[in-house]
């Protein structure tokens, strides 16, 4: 095929995720594809189902298949929404924990919480809230009531010094085989590969 200037090429009016991209790998011509980008710096998980966590009170993991994260080397943003019922009646939640039992080296955490502890969590109550620079949040990331529910929407930043899982994890205060409902989820998103981010765009 003949050499073709790229403004001459028809354009594209709807970008499919199978788009092909040429790229030099080390030296090496390879092509990458419009979803490999995409998904190269988003990490998700989501619960499609309801769980039921294990009635104790040690760290366990929110999420049922899969659990686990594979994140590499950067500075990521973060964003944690769960809604939890069938808790215990006692007071107090849980604490919070995004690394969990994962391997990756997490450091410089900055996250904020913000969330009800109420029997019945939809119902358009006061909220509280928390902060935390340290990887796992207090007992009870929001007031503790004596309720059966909560919900609480986290977000924040961290860094990944050593690439590896993370496992987001919750410690009930008081053991209940809790519900975790469907549409929970824990979003990460790598804003750089650099571990000493001070800004994006232009900055002086």
């Amino acid at each position: 095929m003949a050499d073709t200037k790229i403004s001459l090429l028809t354009a594209v009016v709807t970008p499919a995720l199978t788009d092909e991209f040429a790229v030099n790998q080390a030296g090496v011509s390879k092509k990458l594809t419009r979803q490999q980008m995409v998904d190269g710096e988003r990490f998700m998980l989501r619960a499609d189902a309801t769980r039921t966590l294990a009635s104790v009170t040690t760290e366990q993991a929110l999420f049922g298949t899969p659990s686990t994260l594979t994140v590499p080397v950067g500075t990521y943003r973060f964003e944690w929404m769960m809604y939890l019922t069938a808790m215990s009646a006692t007071s107090g939640n849980l604490a919070v924990d995004p690394l969990g039992a994962g391997t990756a080296w997490c450091i410089a955490w900055m996250y904020h919480t913000v969330g009800l502890d109420s029997s019945t969590p939809s119902s358009p109550l006061g909220q509280s809230g928390s902060f935390s620079i340290t990887q796992q949040s207090g007992v009870s990331v929001v007031s503790s009531v004596v309720n059966t529910g909560m919900y609480c929407r986290i977000e924040g930043t961290f860094e990944v010094d050593t690439a590896g899982t993370m496992i987001p994890s919750v410690t009930l205060a008081t053991a209940a085989a809790a519900t975790v409902a469907v549409g929970t989820y824990f979003w990460a998103e790598r804003i750089s590969t650099s571990t000493t981010l001070t800004s994006i765009g232009p900055a002086s």
